[in-house]
């Protein structure tokens, strides 16, 4: 297993992780499936520096990802 920072190419493996665990309940705290285009700023708002996004690879392929975030409001599964 190889252990790195995400890149954005890592982005639609991402997007199809997060979406699974979605999909599972109570486990994301959101409803609504995201799209790559939905999560890019997301993305793009995480620095190595502060925010970093880690991404956890096996031959090749994003297997698992871990992210430091600030807290964001409209999480509607955390509205009460």
């Amino acid at each position: 297993m190889n252990i790195r920072m995400a890149e954005l190419k890592d982005l639609s493996a991402m997007i199809e992780i997060y979406n699974q665990a979605m999909s599972a309940g109570q486990k994301t705290a959101d409803l609504t499936p995201f799209t790559t285009d939905d999560r890019k700023q997301w993305f793009e708002g995480h620095t190595p520096d502060k925010h970093p996004i880690i991404v956890a690879e096996e031959k090749e392929q994003v297997v698992g990802y871990l992210t430091i975030s600030e807290y964001r409001c409209g999480r509607n599964a955390l509205r009460y």
